[in-house]
């Protein structure tokens, strides 16, 4: 199998500050796949992540050592030679040899995923897919990507058939955070309320993040307002505010709220308990005289 990977690693999990081996894999990268157990054994039932929890709760922590680097296209026999070194002590479930995977599904990865696209149609996210984990049939593994990892795994989009792609490879086609924002105007999109109809409309772009201000946070974000072209009204400071209220004779929250919005006046806030919350706000009484 053609692989872009030289070498790889097959390492050991222990606990922290002991030196006795529990788990031995395989990985290109141990470290990301230590925190990938950690994740996982929050919803999986195997040997392994029944000693990973039991160590969480103890407040200890998970640790990794490297056994051996190899190859890439020997570590299958070296994971089982590990694996048959430890096997008294440690809590995998197989032999090894077969890419980390706690049961073998001899089930290619075209036709797993054919029988998921075709008897899962309502599965169109990760969430609902390992909410309905145990339900599956014998052949179909729950954990996909790591079961398909060398043999054939695209992605969850592809996995569900919704043909989603992560946000890491679509990043690649982002526009810059001040071409996105002229984009935005273009379309006069002014508000949060237009921008989650536009997340939603079959015309949202692939070159646009669909979290901007997740993307762009340290790529040039300042805030929504400034996403959307607009600049944070300010208003006079709350004693100066309070007395120009009090001047308009008006009688309730209900009817400031109606003269705000017909445009009465202008430099005064349509929600002043707001605004004023922590300079000096007292209630709508105190607000309109009362």
């Amino acid at each position: 199998m053609e692989t872009d990977y030289k070498n790889t690693f097959i390492y050991a999990l222990t606990e922290s500050g002991s030196n006795v081996i529990k788990y031995i894999g395989k990985s290109n990268h141990p470290k990301r796949r230590v925190q990938q157990h950690i994740c996982d054994s929050i919803n999986r039932k195997t040997p392994k992540d029944y000693w990973i929890q039991s160590v969480l709760k103890r407040s200890k922590k998970i640790d990794f050592i490297i056994l051996e680097e190899v190859k890439y296209e020997h570590w299958p026999e070296r994971e089982v030679y590990w694996i048959g070194l430890y096997k008294e002590q440690i809590k995998n479930c197989c032999e090894g040899g077969s890419g980390g995977r706690p049961i073998k599904y001899n089930i290619p990865y075209k036709k797993a995923k054919k029988w998921v696209n075709d008897n899962l149609k309502e599965i169109d996210s990760q969430t609902k897919w390992y909410k309905i984990i145990n339900e599956l049939p014998g052949f179909i593994s729950p954990y996909p990507s790591d079961t398909y990892s060398h043999r054939g795994w695209v992605s969850w989009g592809d996995w569900l058939g919704t043909k989603r792609v992560s946000d890491n490879k679509l990043s690649k086609n982002y526009l810059t955070h001040k071409e996105v924002k002229s984009y935005i105007k273009n379309l006069n999109i002014r508000n949060r309320k237009e921008w989650n109809s536009f997340l939603n409309s079959e015309c949202f772009p692939n070159f646009i993040p669909r979290k901007p201000d997740r993307f762009y946070k340290k790529r040039g974000w300042i805030s929504w307002y400034d996403f959307f072209g607009k600049t944070k009204k300010t208003y006079i400071p709350f004693i100066e505010a309070r007395k120009h209220s009090r001047k308009l004779k008006i009688k309730s929250s209900t009817e400031w709220r109606k003269q705000k919005k017909e445009g009465k006046f202008s430099n005064l806030p349509s929600s002043p308990e707001k605004v004023y919350k922590n300079s000096g706000w007292v209630n709508w009484y105190d607000w309109l005289g009362k």
